[in-house]
């Protein structure tokens, strides 16, 4: 049986074989044993290094979590806006100032603001403002960026822009939809 069995597999195909079986218990063997502790290795080094830096900049740790906290304010300003936190009533309200106030540096005209009806969404509320406004092109575009900053999440549901007649400004027609975080009810 022993010869039949080495007639039909040739030493080529057995030796494929071992090899094969070989990097398969290697692989295995770094994937399942080694993998995670060479990672927390690596991982604690680089702390280590770190923490060797911190040293030797000889940076005050008050310093740096006062950048740390300035940077999660920053950070929470681009996710909620500057209104986060205020009832819909007043939130619409500084919306609102703060697009004029917006408009007024970008040099463009904010002809209305209507601000529609909330709804929730999932867990945010949806809260659109009926816009349009006056100015050049590029200013309008300043503009919306800018709003996009200084709100947060926005989304424009739908735009049109429009040239005035016998003048270079544009106007500028949009809905704006900004997103708030819902309260838990």
């Amino acid at each position: 049986m022993y010869k039949t069995l080495q007639k039909q597999v040739k030493p080529k195909m057995l030796a494929t074989l071992l090899v094969s079986l070989i990097l398969l218990t290697l692989l295995s063997g770094y994937l399942y044993v080694l993998k995670r502790p060479l990672k927390d290795f690596n991982q604690a080094r680089n702390t280590l290094e770190m923490l060797e830096t911190e040293l030797q900049t000889d940076t005050p740790l008050a310093s740096q979590i006062g950048n740390f906290q300035r940077q999660i304010t920053e950070l929470s300003q681009q996710l909620h806006g500057n209104s986060q936190g205020l009832p819909p009533n007043q939130m619409i309200v500084s919306v609102i100032s703060q697009m004029d106030t917006i408009a007024a540096a970008h040099h463009i005209k904010l002809i209305s603001v209507e601000p529609g009806d909330v709804e929730k969404i999932y867990i945010f509320k949806e809260l659109p403002f009926h816009v349009v406004v006056v100015g050049k092109y590029v200013n309008l575009f300043d503009w919306l960026d800018q709003i996009g900053r200084d709100l947060g999440p926005i989304v424009i549901k739908n735009f049109e822009l429009i040239p005035e007649p016998d003048s270079a400004m544009r106007r500028f027609t949009l809905t704006l939809v900004s997103y708030q975080f819902a309260e838990e009810s």
